[in-house]
């Protein structure tokens, strides 16, 4: 108090545990008409997951994160079979003392259920080359650990994204940084700007708030290579850079965090902007 700062920390008992709802949802918005935008799809999917301390030591959280209650609600075929792949799943996870995310314990585990899976869909479902490269990729998010961590986990990151720094009231860092490269490659130049908001003495709870911009020129080119392959698997013409229309990328997060080091809100929006339309996927955990 004597400085208007918080440290975030994890304060975490062993079998420590608490359930949360998660919400994600996308949907694209006709923006060429600003008078009148229009929602052009809207995907949404629920889940619960709990969170529970296996292990506590000096230096390390052993945590597992259970997965169960899967609710989708979108008419994209392949986005309801693969819901299945996480019904009932635990991914273990290992922290520092402070909480800060260090690594998935059980990911040659959880390749082997998601091959297993994705076989199975892949015999179940008729044959099509888009929806076998969706399966192909899908893989390759589970393939490696440091593919998980980076590209599979995305509720998992944003729960730690805040644990370990200390923060002063009202002062905004700004930082050049390096993200994943979703599309497969060298990771994309970042800005990244973060502050602590508010500090509510009454309920011990903190509010954060971030911001989150990608290279727009190696987020293009990374996109172009991208839609490129998916052209080659499929047989049909690909993209011509010319005909690429110029990118915009941005991530906005705010996060309630409890004395504890319990995240008792957060909700993250990913929003990708181009010539008329705004792509946005939503991801959000709330303490139930």
């Amino acid at each position: 108090m004597s400085d208007s700062s918080v440290r975030v920390y994890g304060y975490w008992n062993l079998n420590d545990k608490q359930t949360y709802q998660v919400i994600k949802s996308k949907y694209k918005i006709n923006t060429s008409d600003s008078t009148a935008w229009d929602t052009t799809s809207n995907d949404i999917s629920r889940y619960k997951v709990d969170i529970t301390i296996t292990d506590s030591t000096a230096d390390s959280y052993t945590i597992d994160w259970y997965y169960h209650d899967f609710e989708v609600d979108t008419t994209n075929e392949m986005a309801l079979k693969l819901v299945s792949l996480a019904e009932q799943m635990t991914i273990t996870i290992k922290t520092d003392e402070l909480g800060i995310f260090q690594e998935v314990v059980n990911w040659k585990d959880i390749r082997k259920t998601i091959k297993h899976t994705v076989k199975k869909l892949s015999k179940e479902m008729p044959k099509d080359p888009a929806k076998d490269k969706v399966l192909k990729l899908t893989l390759g998010f589970f393939s490696t650990r440091e593919a998980i961590e980076a590209r599979s986990i995305n509720d998992i990151q944003l729960f730690y994204a805040f644990h370990g720094g200390i923060y002063k009231l009202d002062s905004l860092v700004e930082e050049q940084i390096q993200v994943p490269n979703l599309a497969g490659g060298n990771p994309i130049d970042a800005e990244i700007s973060y502050v602590l908001d508010t500090i509510d003495t009454a309920n011990w709870i903190s509010t954060f708030r971030m911001r989150l911009a990608a290279d727009p020129e190696q987020l293009l080119s990374a996109t172009f290579a991208y839609l490129s392959e998916m052209a080659a698997t499929m047989k049909i013409p690909g993209p011509t850079m010319n005909e690429m229309p110029r990118m915009k990328h941005e991530t906005w997060t705010y996060t309630d965090i409890h004395d504890s080091g319990w995240v008792t809100y957060t909700i993250q929006s990913k929003e990708v902007s181009t010539e008329g339309i705004l792509q946005v996927e939503e991801l959000s955990l709330e303490l139930l």
